[in-house]
């Protein structure tokens, strides 16, 4: 599986409103430092670049968007392969 920073993001999941953890593995910030610290819990801001995940264990979905400027876009919603 692999270590994550947690992304403090209230964004609930997308599809069903269940409240869920938002995950990264490529954060960088400035677009030169790339994020270390495993399982450390940051906030979004503009300095953020990069993707981020989560899993609903509700309604069995995947999401991912990606992170540019401190705003989210791209959000994808997939069936679950889990």
């Amino acid at each position: 599986m692999g270590i994550y920073n947690i992304i403090d993001l209230k964004k609930n999941c997308p599809k069903c409103g269940q409240k869920v953890e938002w995950q990264t593995k490529d954060l960088v910030i400035d677009r030169i430092y790339p994020v270390a610290n495993v399982l450390e819990v940051f906030a979004i801001n503009k300095k953020m670049i990069g993707e981020i995940h989560t899993h609903c264990n509700k309604c069995k979905t995947w999401s991912e968007a990606k992170i540019k400027d401190g705003k989210l876009f791209n959000l994808k919603i997939e069936k679950s392969k889990v």
